[in-house]
């Protein structure tokens, strides 16, 4: 079944996919995209339960092109993880946060998973010189369940290439340099 852009919705651009199979003939897929036109500055989610996709839906307006997204195949955990809260006076991507759904996804569709109350905020980057989040994010679940996440973090803010690889995991939630 295709996804499709309806003239109230707009268009979409550089999808990030997720497929989660909990049990023999049960695959979920998880589809995000940074929206354009009537969504603009929005990352939109749909969701197919192997039947029917619903959505779109939108996740969250932060303006963003930093966006990625995990399935955990032992559970029915998803998690959305982004660039947020850009702010012209840092001149890049500031923030890394997530959203993680418990029920596979639904709660996206249906909003009871979203919304600044489920939002959660990994770092707290507040000096414009720096440091921030810079450029790229990656998620993953690993088989015990756990989330990880992984961002650069540039050092001092658009003057220099020096920047930090940082890791933050749910088990242990703290912020860790990888490099």
């Amino acid at each position: 079944e295709e996804l499709a852009s309806t003239p109230t919705f707009g268009e979409v651009i550089w999808p990030r996919i997720a497929v989660g199979r909990n049990a023999p003939d049960s695959d979920v897929v998880h589809v995000i995209s940074h929206g354009i036109n009537d969504m603009a500055d929005r990352i939109v989610y749909w969701r197919y339960n192997g039947i029917t996709w619903a959505g779109p839906v939108a996740i969250d307006s932060s303006f963003t092109l930093g966006y990625v997204l995990a399935d955990d195949p032992n559970s029915d955990k998803v998690a959305i993880v982004l660039h947020s809260d850009r702010e012209a006076a840092f001149n890049g991507l500031n923030n890394v946060a997530f959203y993680e759904s418990a029920t596979e996804g639904a709660g996206f569709i249906s909003g009871a998973e979203l919304g600044d109350a489920n939002k959660r905020l990994l770092t707290n980057y507040t000096d414009p010189d720096g440091p921030q989040a810079w450029v790229h994010i990656s998620t993953a679940y690993d088989n015990a369940g756990v989330l990880h996440i992984v961002w650069d973090e540039q050092r001092i803010a658009n003057r220099t290439a020096d920047v930090a690889i940082r890791h933050w995991n749910d088990a242990r939630n703290t912020i860790r340099p990888v490099a």
